[in-house]
């Protein structure tokens, strides 16, 4: 069953209300889901397969792991946009040069979490809170932004994807992404539910999606596989790179919380 979004977070939480799960696995990329961990919805399972991941991965009990993960980055039409005009920092991002100019997603809570972490809370919000007087054009979803920063209708957007970015530009769209390090990560989940049906064939399904040959399935849809011995476009495009993953767990803890602090700072979110 395919459902996306924060759809699945939803499904999960009312099967496990009713006591009746219906699937034995869920995949999700939005860190909300991590609020249910308290709830006992998800089972322990360490998967062999785990060693081949960094220990900031996954968790140590064994409650979730990244089958997969995205870049976050800044993207710029390079017709509009000249190279050395690209951010190399956050700070850069409030440049007048940028003023009218920017799009962002209506719903980067992850984003913006991620840089309150980075910053600290302090500096953090007096950060988000000068970058929304450049006037910033909301939009939702990643992708779309991309497409319309390719089409020349926003100069560059704040935040989206690394895969689109690689994806439409392998199509000829005039798009790359600023050199603005350190990258961050947000990784999609891999849980095995707690009254899962089928609870063994959970278990194989996800040491299967973690495994070599399940992460090169993973590269081969244009994604960026967690496992450190995989690689794709996206990794060799950031070795040497200062990457990092934030502490997801808290974000997802918290993540109506931050989602209602991003749309005070940027109330055109709304």
């Amino acid at each position: 069953m395919h459902i996306s979004g924060a759809a699945i977070i939803t499904r999960v939480e009312t099967e496990a209300r009713a006591g009746r799960a219906l699937s034995d696995v869920a995949l999700s990329g939005k860190l909300g889901v991590l609020a249910l961990l308290e709830r006992k919805i998800f089972a322990l399972y360490r998967s062999p397969e785990r060693e081949h991941y960094r220990d900031c991965y996954k968790d140590k009990d064994g409650l979730w792991t990244p089958n997969m993960n995205n870049v976050m980055v800044s993207v710029y039409n390079t017709r509009q946009v000249k190279k050395e005009e690209a951010p190399r920092g956050l700070e850069d991002l409030l440049k007048p040069r940028w003023k009218n100019r920017l799009a962002m997603d209506s719903q980067s809570y992850v984003w913006f979490g991620t840089i309150l972490q980075y910053l600290g809370e302090e500096a953090g919000l007096r950060f988000m809170k000068r970058l929304n007087e450049q006037n910033l054009s909301h939009q939702r979803g990643g992708r779309l932004m991309s497409q319309l920063v390719a089409a020349g209708e926003f100069d560059m957007a704040v935040e989206t994807n690394l895969n689109s970015v690689l994806s439409l530009s392998r199509q000829g769209a005039p798009l790359w992404f600023a050199p603005a390090a350190p990258f961050f990560l947000t990784p999609s989940l891999v849980f095995v539910n707690a009254n899962a049906p089928h609870p063994f064939a959970g278990a194989l399904f996800t040491d299967y999606l973690l495994s070599d040959e399940g992460q090169k399935i993973i590269v081969s849809t244009n994604r960026m596989p967690a496992h450190t011995k995989v690689k794709s476009p996206e990794s060799q495009l950031l070795e040497g790179q200062e990457v990092r993953m934030p502490d997801i767990f808290d974000i997802g803890r918290r993540y109506q919380q931050i989602g209602n602090r991003y749309r005070e700072v940027f109330p055109g979110a709304r």
